[in-house]
This record gives C-alpha cells, structure tokens and sequence, in this order.
C-alpha cells in the first residue's frame, strides 16, 4: 500500500510562496541597482556645474571687458576695478576646481588659469606701453606753451596747461616743475630783462624740448613694434582662451546630458522591470491558485470520501461492538449456567472420571469467559469507549492479591511466587484506575505462569521518579519460563498474535492479553516494555504515572453524620426556585428526607402571585433563570413589604465560578453553592445556618466501579440512596432531556439563540450533578454562542451522540 501524500499540498503553498519572493529579491536587487545609478548621476551635480559654467564664463567676458576699459582710460580707478575683477576671476576657478572630482576637469581649469595669467600680465603690459606712447603728446603741449609765453607772459598752472589725469605721477611731477619755472620767469619785470635774454632762453627751451620730441618720435616706432607685438599676444591669448572655455563648456554639457541620458535609461529599465515583474508574478500568483485551489477541491473530494469511509468504519465497529456485546451477553448467561452447575457437580459424589470431566467443563467455561470478557475489553478499546476512573487505591495490596490469585490458579505448577516491593511503595496510595491496572498485572502475572512450567515467578515494584504531583511507578514481571525470540517481541503486543504458532495449542491462549495490556498503559498514559531470551525466561517492565493521595483524601466515600435529625426538630420550611425540573426534584427529595417542607417554583413570577401565602424559613435560588436571575429574586423579597420576608437567609445556587464567594456575600447573599455539590455541602450550610451543632464529614472520591459509563452517580446518591426516589429523579431528567433536546432543535431552526443558550444553561445544572463530563463540556461550549454556523451544527451533533449514550446508560440504570 502507498503511502499517502501528506505534504503535497502544503509544499505547493511554501513553493508559491518561495517563487514570489524570488522575484521579489530579484526586482529589488536590480531597483536598487538602478536607483543607485541614478542616484550617483544625480549626486554629480552636473547641472549645477552648467550653471557655474555659465557663471565662469560671464566673468571671464567681464574681466575682459574691464581690461579694455583699463587700457582706453588709463585710469588709476579703472585698472585697480580691472585687478579686483582678475582676482574675482581667480577665485571663482578655484572654487570650481575645488568642487569637481573630474581630473580633465581640474586640468582644464588649470589651463584657463594661466591663459588669464598670461592675458593679465599681457593687459598691464600694454598699459605702461600705451602710457609711454602718450608722452609725445606732453612734449607738443609744451612747444604750444613755449609759444604762448612770447604773446603773454602770464602765471600757467597744470590744470590750464595740460589734463593732468592722463599723465603718469612722475610726469605731473616733471610738468609742475616747468610750469613753477615759468610761473618765475613770468613773475620777472621784461622791461628790465633784456629781450635778446629772453629770445635766447625760448629758443634754448624749444631746442631742448624738439630735442626731446625727436628721441621720443625715434623710441616711438620701437614701442608700435612692441604694442603690435603685445596685441598679437593678446589675440592669441584670448583665441586660446575662448577656445578651451568653449571646450571647457562642451565638456560640462555632454557630461550633464549624458547623465541626464542615463538617469532616463535607469527610470526606464526600473519602470520596465516593474511592468513585466508585476505581470510575471501575477501570472504566479494565478498559476498557483489555481494549482493549489485544484488540490483543495481534490483535497475536498477525499475528505469526503475518507469522511465517508470512517462513518463506514465506525458503523461497522459500532456493528462488531454491537455484535460483540449481543454475543457476550447471550454467551455469559450460560456460561454462568455451565459453571454454576459444575460447582454444583463437584458438591457431588463423582467418580474421579466424572471428576476429570467436571474440571474440564470448568476449565473450558473458564477460558470462554476470560475470552468473552478480553472481546468486550478489546472492543471497548478499540472504539475508545473505554473510561478511566480516578480514585485512590493500594498498588501495593493490588500486587499481592493479582500475584497470589494467579499462583492460587496455577498451583500445582512447581513455580514460585516472589515479590520485592519497595517500603516507600508500601505506605503509599495513589489516585488512578485500580481496576485497570489490576488487570494488567493480572495478564502479565497469568502469561508468566502459564509459559513457566517450573521456576520462579518474581514481581518488583520501585519509585522510578517522584514529584509534587506525580510518583513514576516501575512494575516488574519476571519469569524463567521459555522466553520469546527478539524477532517475535514486536508480535506479541498485537492482537490475536502469539510468539510461536505452536504456543497457542500447547499453552493455549486467544492473544488478546498484551494487546490489551498495552492499550490499557496507554490510556494511563504509561509504558511498556520486553526484555527476553529464548529458554531463559521474559521480563515485562511497565511504568505507570501515579497521583500521590494525601492522608485527608483516605477517608471513607461514604458520608457520616455525627448528629442527626436536629434540622427535623426545627419543623423548617423552604423556597426553592430552579429552572431545572430534575434539580428541583433533587433538592425537594432530598430536604423532605430531612424533614424539611419544600416549596419550589420553576420561574419566579409564578412565585409573585402567592408571595404573601407562602411561608419559608430559607430560600435556595439558582443564578440565573430565564424570566430572571437570583440577584432580583434577592432585590425583590428585600424591597417588597407584606410579602413574607423577615430576613430569612438566602443560598445562592450557581454552576458558573467566575466570582469568588465574597462577591456573592457582598450583594447580601447568606452562602454560596457551587454545582454540582453534594449532599453534605447543602446539609452542612442548613446546620451551620441554623446552629444545630452538627457537622458532616465528607469526600468526593467515587467508589471503585468496573463499569465505565459516561456519568458517575456518586454525587446524586450522597444525595439520595432509596432506589426507587433515585430511578425518578432519573426518569424525570430523562423526560426532561428529551423534552429539551427538542425545544433546543426547534431553537435551532428559527436560529433562536437566546433559547438555545437559555436550555444548555439549565441542561448544566443536572448533568454536572451526575458528573455527565462529555455532555458538560459541550453544554458549556453552546452556553456562550453568539451565531449559529457548521461549526455550531457539528457541535450540537456531538451533543446528540453524548446525550443519546447517556440517556441509553441511564434507561439501563432504572431498569
């Protein structure tokens, strides 16, 4: 047979899943490859440095304007604005250079620097040739002057003589000279100065200056030659400047372009690589819906059919189950028959044929029935119909009552019966099933026995671990009997299997008792195990968790008082008000054994109307009913004058234990009973309230019972023990049940959720009082539901199984 697929579908899921994030790591990876791109585009600022360029550039025409300007005038003021304009120049390329990280850049850059060094020098160059040029023109001023002096000797100043801003300062220096001379020989009476003195002193000033003018006309020609040199310079310098500035701004505009081009290429790869990873994956994303969608549906199809095929299983386990027990029974009652009249034959005068006969007719009804008994076990297991109780016991008396009715069975084998029990195990009860764990020891003491046909059986039992509140138990069964092969010890635990095939026609045997032993320590939540070797006897260990018992818990199930009838004495009246019929029935038997009038009303207005006819001494009021709740059954007596109330105490009554006893004292209740409770906990509260001096001890611990059932009535008899008052409390639960189940049906269909919460509260009173836990459990569930959906339509069909196994338990306990 295959083995089924279990993780197909879900490995689908984590493969989409792992798909999609692929895609995603991959999309990322590349966006971010591509932002990063863009980003270190963005981040040269190449934009800024067009605008700078263009900046540099303006400044560069400037300076050039200013140099021009500079040579025109010859203006102090305007060469000093023409070097402020220079050093401008020089910084603003110093801060370009200093703000690219382009080395060509920086080389350029370095390039204009000194073509604007060259062009500077060059300018001031020019400037002092083109001052020399003009002093030809101070030279024909002072001819003019010389002839002026013979028509009028007047005082001559520089400012009238000649325009001293377009001389140098060592030449207004020279010119104040002469002009100071003249101003002199101006001053000189010419009447008294002979003419031909002042004729010779002209003539000598004229030669001198013409002198002068004519060196100055022959160094003239040599300063053109140099101007024209210098204007050539000057040309190449500014072609060669302009040349690289405009490769200098080429250079910087396709730079920008070409960032500009690749920041769109990168937008334009990252929108298309979302474009087509958006489409890639929601063509993954629908490739694997409907993948997985497909599986659902098929996932559907055989959980119906395996839904399908465990109804079938289980109504063909119910039919075994069924048959299984039809047949016990119909077998038990002549098996009971065939061994009762054997006993009798063995009362009998028998010939010791007949005697052999009889012990064989004894021995076959035997085996029958230890088989029918194993069939309803193993039934029972296998349906998981099987309870474990929980009540204290003896490990230690169980172990030598199993050890020696066994030997007691097998004693005319020369086997001997042996047991180490620890002293600590010896003082110690524990708290789980008896029953169960007796007849594990029962199965493993009985297989030693009978595969030993001579040696010695020995039984150990140790503390393996000890907690607070748990105590790991080891039992040991040891035998020297013919031991199982290591191959065989897997076998051996299933059912109808033994060791050998020869086994179970020389020592008899179904099979059944391992396989029942180990599915017994299995729901004891415990483990077993083998150690053995063939023709040297076997070793069955298993290990048991156990609850410790403390001393308080070792008292008597049943319950005791120590003074009685004191509460009949006092001719008590009570006012009962429950919603549950079964409860009020309950609680009205069991104050009447007492001796105790009983009044008791199922809805609170029904009280309203005979409230003043009523007599009581103490009121009993559950919580919560569906026309009220116990806190206005309290509010209303207290407020309502004339109506019977005098302070009487009043129990509350409650299976809800979400607030704490003083809550319910706070609002002025008397006590506070808990559901379920028992008898005692009622009886005690009534002695205490009205001071009888009588006081009731008690446990809760449930009497050891070999019948497992969904209920426990240990609760309901420490309540009531006449049989006949007991069946109809029962009965009249049982009416009730069905009467509920119903009403909760029809609730169901008009989706009424106030009803069905109303009926499962009530149903909680008397199923946790018969400690019917599986039906309590889910009457709890439907107790909160705020919307009837499948989930709420799987759960109500539990309840119908839970309830219909009770009521079936419960019809066979009256009967």
């Amino acid at each position: 047979m295959n083995k089924p697929k279990t993780t197909r579908f879900p490995l689908k899921i984590i493969v989409s899943y792992l798909v999609l994030a692929a895609l995603a790591v991959i999309v990322s990876v590349f966006l971010f490859s591509e932002l990063r791109t863009y980003l270190d585009a963005a981040n040269n600022n190449d934009g800024k440095k067009v605008v700078e360029t263009g900046s540099l550039i303006n400044l560069v025409y400037e300076t050039d304007s200013f140099s021009r300007l500079a040579l025109l005038s010859e203006d102090e003021a305007d060469f000093e604005r023409f070097q402020l304009q220079v050093d401008s120049l020089y910084q603003s390329i110093a801060d370009f250079r200093n703000s690219t990280s382009d080395e060509s850049q920086k080389t350029q850059l370095d390039s204009i620097k000194r073509l604007l060094i060259s062009k500077n020098k060059n300018i001031i160059a020019l400037r002092e040739l083109s001052m020399e040029m003009n002093a030809d023109a101070s030279l024909d001023d002072i001819l003019r002057e010389l002839n002026n002096l013979e028509d009028n000797m007047g005082k001559s100043t520089l400012s009238n003589t000649l325009n001293p801003k377009w001389r140098s300062k060592k030449e207004r220096e020279s010119w104040e000279n002469i002009i100071k001379v003249f101003n002199y020989n101006k001053g000189i009476d010419t009447m008294k100065v002979p003419a031909k003195l002042i004729d010779s002193t002209l003539s000598a000033t004229r030669f001198i200056v013409a002198e002068a003018k004519y060196l100055r006309n022959k160094n003239r020609e040599e300063l053109k030659a140099r101007e024209a040199e210098l204007i050539a310079n000057d040309l190449v310098i500014s072609k060669n400047l302009q040349e690289l500035i405009i490769t200098f701004d080429n250079q910087i505009t396709k730079n920008y372009l070409k960032e500009k081009t690749t920041q769109q290429r990168s937008m334009q790869k990252a929108s298309s690589v979302l474009k087509i990873s958006g489409i890639v994956g929601l063509i993954v994303i629908l490739l694997f819906s409907y993948i997985i969608i497909s599986d659902f549906f098929r996932a559907e199809k055989l959980r119906k059919k395996l839904r399908l095929a465990k109804e079938t299983t289980e109504e063909v386990l119910r039919s075994r189950e069924q048959l299984i027990a039809t047949v016990s029974h119909d077998l038990k009652t002549p098996l009971h028959t065939i061994s009762g009249y054997t006993e009798l034959f063995k009362n009998t005068p028998l010939t010791e044929k007949q005697t052999y006969y009889t012990d064989q007719i004894a021995s076959g009804s035997r085996f029958i029935t230890n088989l029918v008994n194993d069939l309803l076990d193993f039934s029972k297991l296998e349906a998981g119909k099987l309870k474990i109780d929980h009540i204290a016991f003896s490990l230690h008396n169980i172990l030598f009552e199993s050890g020696h009715a066994v030997k007691d069975r097998y004693g005319d084998k020369p086997v001997a019966l042996n047991f180490t029990i620890s002293e600590e195990l010896e003082k110690c009860y524990f708290k789980s099933d008896p029953l169960r764990i007796r007849q594990i020891v029962l199965n493993l003491v009985s297989n030693a026995f009978k595969f030993t046909e001579s040696g010695t059986v020995h039984i150990i039992a140790e503390i393996v671990s000890k907690k607070k509140k748990q105590t790991k138990v080891k039992i040991t069964v040891k035998d020297s009997g013919i031991g199982i092969s290591p191959e065989k010890q897997e076998l051996i635990f299933k059912e109808f299997t033994q060791a050998d095939e020869d086994t179970s026609r020389k020592f008899g045997g179904t099979g059944l008792g391992l396989a029942i032993s180990k599915k017994l320590v299995g729901l004891l939540g415990g483990k077993i195990s083998v150690i053995s070797e063939v023709n040297h006897g076997s070793s069955f260990s298993v290990v048991l968790p156990l609850e410790p018992v403390s001393d308080n818990e070792l008292l008597s199930a049943e319950e005791h008082m120590v003074s009685k009838g004191t509460l009949s004495e006092r001719n008590l009246q009570a006012l009962v008000f429950d919603d549950d019929p079964s409860m009020r029935s309950l609680l009205k038997e069991v104050l009447e054994q007492e001796g105790i009038a009983c009044t008791a009303f199922e809805k609170f207005s029904e009280f309203e109307t005979v409230a003043g006819a009523v007599d009581y001494d103490f009121v009993l009021t559950d919580i919560q009913m569906p026309d009220t709740n116990g806190f206005e059954v309290l509010k209303w007596l207290r407020t309502k004058a004339g109506m019977g109330y005098n302070q009487q105490p009043v129990i509350a009554m409650t299976g809800n234990q979400t607030h704490k006893s003083e809550h319910y004292f706070e609002q002025g209740f008397c006590d506070i009973l808990y559901k379920p409770f028992h008898k005692s906990t009622l009886l005690n509260t009534l002695h205490t309230l009205f001071d009888t001096g009588t006081v009731l001890n008690q446990t809760h611990n449930a009497a050891p019972t070999s019948k497992a059932t969904s209920y426990d009535l240990t609760m309901l008899k420490s309540f009531i023990t006449d049989k006949v008052a007991l069946n109809e409390i029962i009965s009249v639960f049982l009416i009730q049940t069905y009467e509920d189940m119903e009403t909760l049906r029809k609730a169901i269909d008009e989706d009424d959720i106030e009803t069905i919460k109303a009926i499962s509260h009530r149903k909680l009173t008397m199923t946790r009082q018969i400690e019917a836990n599986k039906v309590v459990s889910i009457l709890e569930q439907m107790e909160l539901i705020t919307t009837i959906d499948p989930s709420f339509a799987e759960l109500f069909a539990t309840l119908e199984d839970a309830i219909n196994e009770l009521v079936s338990e419960l019809e066979q306990e009256i009967d």
